[in-house]
């Protein structure tokens, strides 16, 4: 699942939803995942604590977690 191809959009529910739909085949077959969280610095202060509730859905559905790293980019202008 590419999610800018088409692009999705989703809250709530339907958010977790597509977390188990897009990590469903790794979980099935054991592999870990390595998650890279890329967010705009200053943008919002909220995502560090999507990141981790992510990262909560993921382990609460049977993934492993090899590694999740947050990258906040900075934009100037």
């Amino acid at each position: 699942m590419t999610l800018w191809n088409p692009y999705v959009f989703c809250r709530g529910a339907e958010t977790q939803d597509m977390w188990d739909q897009m990590f469903q085949q790794r979980r099935v077959e054991g592999r870990s995942v390595r998650l890279l969280y890329v967010g705009g610095r200053g943008f919002d202060l909220r995502a560090q604590a999507v990141m981790d509730r992510f990262i909560g859905s993921l382990s609460g559905a049977g993934c492993t977690i090899a590694s999740a790293e947050l990258i906040l980019v900075g934009f100037s202008g």
